[in-house]
């Protein structure tokens, strides 16, 4: 059975793909439909595999709860099953779009599904002040703070 699954807002940079220590999780939604609850999805580590083939066994833990996930800004009431996993054993490469995930629910109905792998850059603000990467001069009267009177 193919199921919707949304790879979260990740903070990986490309040439760090392989890592983990120090680098967030891959969160992952896999998304319930009218003939699909997610929360039936077996969460044995050895049983929902993710990654660049689908068969990696990154899965770190799962929200116990589920979570109703917004997709296009929306919520549609319905929990959602989000889980965790390791970037350095998903295997993933940089330039990788896509990212597959293989399971079964716990009545041992297979599952696939496949998402579109967004990775978000973030600037090192210790390498230089936030002045210098906005182009400002903190010098200028313009942003001088106002004396109190």
């Amino acid at each position: 059975m193919c199921v919707r699954i949304e790879v979260l807002h990740w903070r990986g940079d490309e040439p760090a793909l392989g890592k983990y220590k120090g680098k967030d999780p891959i969160p992952v939604a896999i998304m319930s439909a009218s003939s699909f609850d997610a929360m039936t999805v077996d969460q044995n580590v050895n049983t929902l595999t993710f990654g660049a083939t689908g068969t990696e066994k990154s899965l770190l833990h799962c929200k116990k709860k589920g979570k109703d996930v917004k997709v296009n800004k929306a919520k549609d009431g319905v929990k959602d099953l989000v889980c965790y996993f390791r970037p350095d054993i998903a295997g993933f490469k940089p330039g990788d779009v896509q990212a597959l995930m293989n399971g079964k629910t716990k009545s041992g109905k297979a599952i696939v599904g496949s998402a579109a792998l967004k990775t978000f850059e973030v600037s090192n603000k210790k390498s230089e002040s936030w002045h210098k990467r906005h182009n400002i001069d903190p010098r200028s009267k313009k942003y001088r703070p106002r004396s109190k009177k």
